[in-house]
């Protein structure tokens, strides 16, 4: 039976003001939208994991101590999230903001994360990102989106790209994940997050049901990229494999002033309800890492 980790980016449309970060619409895309996927969660007994940026948004939105507050009391789970340049930060600088957030999450609920997204998927290249990772007492990662990168996706590299460049500088965005597992877990490479290999640091990918690098979207298994019927191919495909990973945002969608977030609201109730019935097994990063610890979770690794 095939386990469900369901990740919900929890964010906003950002602003950056003096290398800061600024959530811009916290009830509408994140209170609001984070309410409502819990009480569909809850409703066919799903477990979430919450990727959340404390630092991010509490600065503006106190508030948001008592949203994490309520994920935690309906059996939910948080675990970091950071939007920051990766390639324009030293290793050090890098490990404090990531310490920062660990403690930030602690410091509310109680319970120390282990498990991190980079933001825009942003883990730079190299050994970076990793060592920082693992400096600040994380144990998985979740930011690989197999085939995607900023040198060959096409809308990364003309829209994506130029965003963060306006906002930090030239080379602030920089990931390359053509060639990486399209389902995990796996230990990653020393100094290729995208690669198997022996580092200390876990890998569980966005999973892809084709391989694809110049349009990597329609493939994610992500209720705004893929339709009901797309979402339902892409479990059964992976039905016999061990674990699979469903992405979402919590932002808000819009389109010429509409607000289609309804649509995409109705695709992830559909499909947890599909595999409510299927009785896939959901679980979240905490529950994850305790089956590693346990054995009853395989983690490939390699030479």
């Amino acid at each position: 039976m095939v386990k469900i980790l369901v990740t919900i980016d929890v964010e906003s449309v950002k602003n950056v003001r003096d290398g800061k970060v600024y959530h811009l619409y916290y009830r509408e895309d994140i209170e609001r939208p984070c309410k409502k996927i819990i009480q569909i969660a809850n409703k066919y007994q799903a477990k979430i994991t919450f990727m959340v940026p404390v630092n991010e948004i509490i600065v503006r939105n106190k508030e948001l101590s008592d949203l994490m507050k309520l994920m935690i009391a309906n059996k939910h789970d948080i675990q970091t999230h950071i939007h920051c340049p990766t390639p324009l930060l030293d290793e050090k600088t890098l490990v404090n903001l990531l310490e920062s957030e660990v403690e930030m999450v602690e410091e509310i609920v109680g319970v120390r994360p282990i498990g991190i997204r980079a933001g825009g998927y942003n883990v730079g290249s190299g050994s970076k990102w990793i060592n920082a990772v693992l400096k600040a007492g994380l144990k998985i990662d979740c930011s690989v989106w197999p085939g995607a990168s900023t040198l060959k996706s096409k809308k990364i590299k003309d829209k994506a790209v130029k965003n963060e460049e306006r906002r930090w500088g030239k080379g602030a965005l920089y990931f390359d994940f053509r060639g990486a597992p399209m389902f995990g877990p796996y230990r990653v490479r020393d100094d290729n997050i995208a690669r198997i290999g022996k580092s200390k640091l876990i890998e569980i990918p966005i999973t892809v049901s084709k391989y694809e690098e110049l349009n990597p979207w329609k493939y994610r298994f992500d209720p705004k990229n893929q339709n009901y019927v797309r979402l339902k191919r892409t479990v059964m495909k992976y039905y016999n494999k061990e674990l699979i990973e469903m992405i979402w945002h919590s932002t808000r969608v819009t389109f010429k002033g509409i607000d289609l977030s309804w649509l995409y609201f109705r695709r992830f109730e559909a499909i947890l309800k599909f595999l409510s019935k299927i009785n896939a097994e959901f679980v979240t990063i905490s529950d994850v890492w305790e089956l590693i610890k346990t054995g009853e979770l395989t983690v490939v690794s390699g030479e």
